[in-house]
């Protein structure tokens, strides 16, 4: 849910598109009325079947951009709206740079800093084990801030990067250490 509570996001990886567990991310505004609207739902570039699409998602604070996990296909995928209120949609991926060699179940956790700036990402396998990847956004371009944080002494499914999070300015994030 998003910063002033205006909308929230709910992934759902199981959900079938044309393929068994394709997925989809639901995005919710609140009416008028008080209650919760269905205003989108989102359905991913890739539906290969069991590529997970909304194992993970999250909102900006104010509701700009929604990150979306698929870790099915190791990706992460970025929306941004355009619109308010129940006339906001989440258009086409602003980009779909974010993906990882398939084994890496890439896009299990995601966050996204309350500005919209920074996104935060994890991997609980990899080939050299789990990590948490971090991209600062600068206008139009997206960037790998630094190579990936990995648990030293973890190993695969070892549950690092199980839970992340960052700060509202994304200037701290991922203290899931060891």
């Amino acid at each position: 849910i998003y910063g002033d509570g205006q909308y929230a996001v709910v992934g759902a990886w199981g959900a079938t598109s044309t393929n068994t567990n394709a997925g989809k991310a639901y995005v919710y505004a609140v009416a008028s009325s008080g209650t919760w609207q269905l205003v989108q739902t989102i359905t991913p570039v890739s539906t290969n079947t069991n590529s997970y699409f909304g194992t993970s998602v999250d909102i900006s604070d104010d509701g700009s951009t929604i990150l979306v996990g698929q870790n099915g296909l190791s990706k992460v995928v970025r929306y941004s709206r355009t619109g308010s209120g129940v006339s906001a949609t989440w258009g086409t991926p602003v980009d779909t740079s974010f993906q990882m060699p398939y084994t890496a179940l890439f896009g299990s956790t995601v966050k996204i800093s309350g500005d919209a700036s920074t996104y935060v990402a994890a991997s609980s396998t990899n080939t050299t084990g789990p990590g948490v990847w971090v991209w600062d956004t600068f206008g139009d371009t997206t960037q790998l801030d630094m190579p990936s944080v990995t648990g030293t002494t973890q190993t695969s499914y070892s549950g690092y990067g199980a839970s992340i999070a960052i700060s509202r300015d994304g200037s701290v994030g991922y203290r899931d250490w060891e």
